[in-house]
């Protein structure tokens, strides 16, 4: 089935407390600004831009778990 792009947003941002889908945006949001500071495209994300990204969370020290959240926002989206 298709649905509307709208519709399609709505159900998904339902499906996740409000707190999860606040904090996926702002990691989106990092995501984006790293790309265009490296010159990278952030939608569609090549496994390239991925995989150079966590590199760089991690050179910079983020946490594992933090580094998780941003993959997890960035596979979702």
């Amino acid at each position: 089935i298709r649905v509307s792009e709208r519709t399609a947003e709505r159900l998904k941002n339902q499906s996740k407390p409000k707190n999860t889908s606040r904090t996926y945006r702002n990691q989106r949001d990092l995501f984006e600004a790293w790309c265009t500071r490296e010159g990278r495209v952030a939608q569609p994300c090549t496994t390239a831009t991925y995989v150079e990204y966590v590199a760089e969370l991690i050179e910079s020290g983020k946490s594992p778990n933090s580094i998780s959240v941003a993959m997890s926002a960035i596979r979702t989206w």
